[in-house]
């Protein structure tokens, strides 16, 4: 009797404790993912649970391997990830919510559940189960990337507390390999609940032209003068900012014992001018990973004007080791110096802040970090490591890893933590040290040219070509040049690839590329180190704490595994490498792959005996010292691969800015035009082009597809928005029509914002203009404006409606350029989706007719599978017919692909039954050509799965031909999927249901465009007008017999116009306030400024 009473005790006890964390929902649906406040730990098998601090996120936690963070949108749904223990043991992990539920009608709990892409193939699937008040109410076990959905009725708790957990579990094989768990668009409805929401006023304007990133910290700066100030009384500290949009003041108390806040207990009380003052905590969970057991025996306090010291004295293994932290404030920041006297901690986890209940992610295209909006306080925090001032192996968020080196040491901890919160988010992003620059605006004014394959001759006489058509503002990008291959034994890279013309023709095309005004760089690589370079030796490999060799990349075309270039020689490989390259050939540029894709914690090299061993401070020093060479070798700009790339700002000149920080890969389409982080950090310092390879822009774009005009519309209005260089891909450099079109469009914009500073940037809402802190709130980023110091304004339209600016409509992925002497965009007229730029010396003007521009579209070729039928354990027999309305130009083979379930990389083929045709394709009548039958079998161990079907038509240089059907992006139409069960004693078929893909093709092209009127200039063709040498020259794209009228008020008209190339002078006609020129045959018209 007496235990069960103490049993009942201790469970009030708990529901006491428990009520008072519980949260009450503050809307009728409540999105976990937003959620700050709450637990998360895990369970090895048969051993209690182990917590981590309230809200912690991380991947892959030190000890256990457990994962707990957002996955960002997979598949169109929010992705939250929890990763099963994998190291020391395995079992569950979990992550709960405790709630005060009010009492209402109905209460839902609804979601998905799915494994990560990447785990298929490689994991045995995992159980996914949801628990309320320790009640199992959801079981499911999973091996499918496809999202299940669940529904669970909560209505039984309305009016009572509820602990909702989501727990993962390796399941019954207890193998936790790859077992990406991911929860999807979790969401607790409560039907009938109307909370009143709680309103706050909008912040103090903030001036952009007034805030200057400063040049020697990564702290955040504030756009608001104020005063800063710590005091030390009663052993606790103080640290606070006054100034004109409010106050913040950091309280700080030491802990206790080694269970509390590393760093110290740390709230915030803040208060914006016209609001009421709210508080959180921060740094709540702050702990270390010591190498031996570690006890606090006593902390003290120290004060300078301007600091506050805590120093800890411990023990770690009963060894005396002192820790100081050094508080102090810059602008709105509280920056804490960390150090310790002596090599024993793995690992610094410095937490974040917690929220009341929310925090809402504020995305940032572009930023590793994370900043978020908390709404119940209404304010913006973020908090990260200042990475120039770091000792660390690594930093993850704001986890700071020091790694054990090959002789079991470990370097000293050395950290700047900086926590930062404001009430714009502008002024919550780090800065960025880094120097501008020096090429700006060489760099500003050109689109890229990104060539990945054709001879070198070739290659030369393409550039000629398109410099005829008045493209003459280019950085020409040679990615496939060297002895043996692209990525292939490097760093060997000259002499250049025979097969491609060798030395002398690629000293014919650099010296064209020059004799054209041209940048042109050749693709380099210092990161990755493959076995069978000339010289290799193991000892230039950077190593891991166990001595072993760190992979790079692996190649799978030659199927050859590289290894990481140790930091310390990647200079001398440089050395080696670099003049002779700039000797032979006399580029005026430079490329360098890899080196600014990533952060500068990869490849460090933890090989006790060398410089900086451990450190990926010599990793970033070995990179800037990289960029400089390359700058002072080839006497001009550096390009290098873009993703997180905003570390390297400046230090390098210009990337591919692809998504995959801040936004996800392959998620272009998609990405929001948030466009502060950028604009305000990144533009400043160095000039980037395009979106990133269209490929790595979305998920439907292969290397060899050119993408429809619709989405090209969406790439170029990113690229103008984001304050970009023009981009033509792999798949679009030889198709003068789109190059014409970047080219003429995108160099007038790009040549007046690169070297200007941004000084406004708004977001439309409901029909009115705001700032980034109101759409950051309502997170709505369709439409945007940014105002530059030179008066340039730029305006992009990516949502579904029309958009008014001034007398111009822009529809979706529209977008104006105005003033600073340039008007430019993509915009309507009527209902016609026009292009045009104009500016003192120049029109550009594009009609957009579909007599044009169809040149890219699909082939209407379209293959199926007519019959199947199996024939044999692992054989079959199939039957393809190709439904021809369009002939094809050349006599293609047929690509067959069998693809591994759910495998979307480079190795997704799992068999191929790649075959000539009986008839050759270029022969082929309109109608159905029967191709077939075939016998095919299947690999032997081949396994048990459900494989798409694919096929397509390629050339003998490789290049697909773009068909019709369901295309996987990669010019492949998807037949199907064949099943294979039984080790393929059962083998079925299922064709593709999935409707054809490719009809976006025709969109934002006009159909029997009429004569446009721009203003100046009327045409239904795509012209280019400019002086050149004193002359007006008229290029019209492609060439046809067509008219162009001009606005006599303008230009007036001339007596006779030379036709370049035609059959001779053309005598304009005079049309009242207009005169016309007939065109077509002619490569240019030209004609005296002054006649």
């Amino acid at each position: 009797m007496r235990l069960s009473a103490l049993i009942f005790a201790l469970l009030i006890i708990a529901a006491r404790s428990h009520s008072a964390s519980a949260m009450i929902p503050d809307s009728a649906v409540t999105d976990f993912d937003e959620i700050r406040r709450y637990e998360v730990g895990f369970a090895y098998r048969n051993k209690p649970e182990q917590h981590l601090p309230v809200g912690w996120t991380g991947a892959f936690e030190e000890e256990s391997g457990v994962a707990c963070f957002s996955d960002g949108i997979v598949d169109g749904k929010n992705a939250w990830l929890l990763h099963c223990p994998w190291l020391n043991g395995t079992g569950i992990t979990f992550q709960q919510f405790a709630f005060s539920l009010p009492k209402v009608n109905k209460i839902s709990l609804s979601g998905f559940t799915a494994m990560r892409p990447q785990a298929i193939g490689k994991s045995d699937g995992a159980i996914f189960r949801i628990y309320v008040n320790g009640s199992k109410l959801f079981e499911e076990y999973s091996l499918t990337i496809d999202w299940k959905p669940f529904e669970l009725d909560l209505t039984q708790y309305a009016g009572r507390d509820a602990v909702i957990r989501f727990e993962t579990d390796p399941g019954p094989k207890d193998n936790p390999g790859w077992d990406f768990t991911i929860w999807g668009d979790r969401k607790l409805t409560l039907d009938g609940f109307y909370p009143k929401p709680k309103t706050h006023p909008g912040p103090p304007t903030l001036d952009l032209s007034k805030m200057t990133p400063r040049k020697r910290s990564s702290v955040p700066v504030s756009g608001f003068k104020g005063k800063t100030s710590v005091e030390l009384a009663q052993g606790a500290a103080s640290l606070k900012y006054v100034g004109a949009d409010g106050t913040l003041e950091y309280s700080w108390r030491p802990p206790t014992t080694l269970k509390d806040p590393l760093l110290g207990k740390f709230k915030l009380r803040a208060r914006m001018i016209g609001d009421s003052p709210v508080e959180l905590d921060l740094a709540n969970g702050s702990r270390a990973s010591w190498t031996g057991n570690a006890e606090l025996l006593s902390s003290k306090w120290s004060s300078s004007p301007d600091s506050i010291t805590l120093t800890h004295d411990l023990t770690v293994d009963d060894k005396p080791v002192k820790m100081t932290i050094t508080g102090r404030i810059v602008d709105k920041s509280l920056v804490l110096d960390v150090s310790c006297s002596a090599p024993v901690i793995k690992l610094l986890d410095n937490t974040g802040w917690l929220p009341a209940m929310r925090a809402n992610s504020v995305v940032t295209p572009y930023y590793s970090g994370q900043v978020k909006y908390l709404p119940h306080e209404n304010i913006f925090v973020n908090a990260f490591l200042d990475w120039t001032a770091s000792s660390a192996s690594a930093l993850d968020s704001i986890r700071a890893g020091y790694s054990q080196l090959t002789d079991g040491s470990r370097n000293l901890l050395k950290e700047r933590v900086i926590y930062t919160a404001a009430w714009h988010p502008s002024e919550v992003l780090p800065c960025i040290p880094n120097p501008t620059s020096p090429f700006i605006k060489t760099v500003g004014d050109k689109i890229v040219l990104d060539i990945w394959g054709g001879k070198f001759r070739y290659i030369a006489d393409q550039l000629q070509a398109l410099h005829s058509l008045g493209i003459d503002k280019c950085i020409v990008l040679i990615h496939n040049w060297q002895r043996s291959g692209y990525d292939n034994a490097l760093p060997m890279h000259y002499p250049a690839q025979a097969d491609m013309g060798g030395d002398e023709d690629m000293k014919y095309l650099v010296a064209t590329a020059k004799k054209l005004g041209y940048l042109i760089s050749l693709h380099e690589n210092y990161a990755d180190y493959y076995p069978n370079y000339d010289f290799f030796d193991v000892n230039d490999i950077a190593q891991d704490a166990k001595g072993e060799k760190q992979e790079a990349w692996y190649n799978p075309g030659t199927r050859i595994q590289s290894f990481a270039v140790k930091p310390n020689a990647i200079m001398r490989f440089a050395h080696e490498q670099s003049p002779e390259i700039y000797k032979r050939y006399r580029s005026n540029s430079n490329y360098l792959d890899v080196h600014s894709a990533g952060g500068p914690w990869f490849h460090v090299d933890l090989n006790a005996k060398e410089r900086g061993a451990g450190m990926f401070r010599r990793v970033f020093d070995a990179h800037s010292e990289l960029f400089a060479f390359e700058r002072k070798t080839f006497g001009g700009p550096v390009f290098g691969e873009g993703n997180v790339h905003w570390y390297w700002s400046g230090l390098l000149d210009g990337v591919e800015a692809q998504f995959g920080t801040g936004w996800g890969h392959k998620q272009g389409p998609s990405a929001p035009l948030a466009v502060d982080f950028d604009l305000l950090r990144i533009h400043p310092l160095q000039i980037n082009h395009g979106m990133g390879y269209y490929q790595r822009w979305a998920d439907n774009l292969g290397g060899d597809k050119v993408p429809p005009m619709q989405m090209l519309d969406q790439y170029r209005m990113q690229e103008m928005i984001f304050g970009h260089n023009g981009f033509i891909g792999q798949s679009t450099w030889e198709l003068p029509g789109l190059v014409w079109l970047e080219h003429h469009l995108t160099t007038p914009v790009s040549e007046k914002h690169s070297g200007a500073k941004v000084v406004d940037i708004r977001y439309e809402i409901g029909g009115k203009w705001v700032d980034s802190a109101a759409a950051a709130k309502i997170g709505t980023y369709d439409r945007v404006k940014a105002v530059y110091s030179n008066g340039l304004k730029i305006t992009a339209n990516n949502s579904t409606e029309p958009m008014r600016i001034g007398d111009r409509t822009l529809q979706q992925y529209g977008w104006l350029a105005e003033g600073a002497g340039v008007t430019a965009g993509t915009f309507l007229d009527g209902n016609n989706i026009i292009d045009y730029a104009e500016t003192k010396d120049s029109i550009f003007a594009n009609a957009r007719s579909s007599k044009d521009w169809s040149f890219a579209w699909p082939q209407e070729i379209t293959p199926v599978v007519s019959s199947f039928k199996q024939t044999a354990p692992g054989e079959f027999q199939a039957t393809y017919s190709w439904d021809v309305n369009d002939i094809p130009d050349k006599d293609y083979r047929a690509l067959v692909h069998f693809d591994y379930p759910g495998i979307f990389d480079e190795v997704r083929i799992a068999c191929q039954q790649d075959h000539n045709f009986s008839t050759p394709a270029s022969q082929w009548k309109s109608g159905v050509f029967v191709d077939g039958p075939y016998s095919i079998k299947l690999p032997a161990d081949i396994e048990d799965g459900d494989y798409p079907w694919y096929t397509g038509l390629f050339a003998p240089d490789g290049r697909r031909l773009l068909l019709t059907g369901v295309d996987d992006g990669s010019c492949r139409i998807r037949l199907g999927t064949l099943k294979v069960r039984d080790s393929g004693a059962v083998i079925t078929f299922e064709p593709e249901t999935g409707r054809d893909n490719q009809k976006i093709y025709p969109k934002n092209v006009n159909d029997q465009a009429p004569m446009i009127d721009f203003g100046k200039l009327r045409t239904d063709a795509s012209v280019l007008l400019r002086k050149e040498s004193g002359d007006w020259v008229l290029r019209v794209w492609p060439d046809r017999q067509t008219t162009v009228e001009i606005s006599s008020k303008s230009i007036k008209m001339p007596k006779q116009v030379d036709a370049i190339g035609g059959a001779g002078p053309i005598a304009p006609e005079s049309r009242g306030d207009w005169w016309r020129l007939k065109v077509g045959g002619a490569t240019q018209y030209r004609w005296k400024d002054n006649q």
